[in-house]
């Protein structure tokens, strides 16, 4: 039986990729692809979770 976890994990790569790029553009502090990667992955894990457990994003901090 099929299930939608590859559409959403493209989803969430989508929406954590546009966060980091935003991020990167605002925040100085960014200055290398790896910092660039690392919080890329912070905001998709957070994603993640909130679709896993269906809580918002500012209860699960």
């Amino acid at each position: 039986m099929p299930t939608n976890r590859p559409r959403i994990s493209v989803q969430l790569e989508s929406e954590a990729l546009k966060l980091a790029c935003e991020k990167y553009i605002e925040d100085e502090k960014i200055k290398s692809m790896s910092t660039l990667v690392n919080y890329l992955l912070v905001e998709f894990m957070e994603k993640k979770k909130y679709y896993e457990t269906g809580l918002s994003p500012k209860l699960l901090k």
